[in-house]
């Protein structure tokens, strides 16, 4: 299965074996504004020229899409989670994020390596 996959230590090259780095395309960035409009009248200096579209969610909270050229993530197959977990240690998995547009589906592991709030 594949799984985005991050350090607790780093938001960095996770160094993991067979972790393969991908650029996004696309970024949604999720806010908890009631509005577009409130956000624009807040942050009008995020709505620049990289915003592709923006919209609400199916809960209601307003997004932007944005290029996502200056942002990656890092991905990893993984055909057995405990082979996994005792090479590289503690876990955490994470459902889905919808900030990631190419990635929607993805579940995040991360190494539990370092203090997570």
């Amino acid at each position: 299965m594949k799984f985005m996959i991050v350090r607790a230590s780093s938001r960095d090259n996770p160094n993991v074996d067979g972790a393969i780095r991908n650029e996004l395309k696309k970024y949604k960035d999720v806010r908890g504004f009631k509005s577009i409009e409130e956000w624009k009248f807040r942050f009008p200096f995020e709505f620049h020229e990289k915003v592709i579209s923006t919209g609400y969610t199916k809960e209601g909270r307003p997004y932007r899409i944005i290029d996502g050229s200056n942002k990656t993530i890092w991905t990893i197959e993984i055909k057995d989670l405990i082979e996994f977990i005792n090479k590289y240690g503690e876990i955490v998995i994470i459902p889905p994020r919808e900030e990631y547009v190419d990635f929607e589906d993805l579940y995040t592991v991360i190494i539990y390596d370092d203090y997570l709030e």
